[in-house]
């Protein structure tokens, strides 16, 4: 994956990686506790979201984002992006507040409530990574994703299972499946999921 990035956004993501490390010496940011894994399984795999026809011009809803993957690394490489980083966790949220105050970014916004508590609000794209099953995301994001809107969930193992299952309870929607391309050896895929809004 090739990205071609400003020197400003490179320092940012840089920050990300050096604050997460210092974070999680005090509090359980992550399990991921060097610098390579940080880049590997944070920022690298948030960007694979690059690799879909994700709407860089649009807003993004990142359900159970923790410590605001993948919505942080995203924001910053993708500045037209509005990203809101949804969490019950608020000691993981303060860490994406942290670094919102600290990058200085405009384009994200931190909801500290679980995704069953947002209030009726339509999101023309949502995210997902270690969330739940497909069916599960689909069945608690569906009131709140616009008829024309995408469901990006951020998948590490094959989902032909959570795609059959998904299909049967949601037979109206559509699923794509996209193998993205990363550094780390475990198979790591994106389903585009449309069509099964409430």
């Amino acid at each position: 994956m090739n990205l071609l990035m400003r020197a400003e956004q490179v320092d940012k993501l840089e920050k990300v990686i050096d604050e997460h490390l210092k974070w999680n010496r005090k509090i359980n940011l992550s399990a991921f506790l060097t610098e390579q894994a940080v880049v590997d399984y944070q920022i690298i795999d948030s960007l694979t979201l690059l690799q879909t026809d994700l709407n860089q011009h649009s807003e993004l809803l990142d359900i159970g984002t923790g410590p605001g993957f993948p919505g942080l690394p995203l924001a910053i490489v993708c500045p037209a992006l509005q990203v809101i980083l949804c969490d019950s966790n608020t000691k993981k949220l303060a860490f994406a507040t942290h670094l919102i105050g600290q990058l200085k970014l405009t384009n994200v916004q931190v909801m500290p409530v679980r995704v069953e508590n947002i209030a009726s609000q339509r999101f023309s794209q949502i995210t997902a990574r270690a969330f739940s099953r497909l069916d599960a995301m689909m069945s608690q994001t569906a009131r709140l994703l616009a008829s024309s809107g995408a469901l990006y969930a951020m998948k590490s193992q094959s989902v032909t299972d959570e795609v059959h299952e998904a299909r049967s309870k949601f037979p109206t929607a559509s699923v794509e499946i996209t193998p993205v391309h990363h550094v780390i050896p475990e198979m790591r895929v994106i389903a585009k999921v449309t069509g099964y809004s409430a």
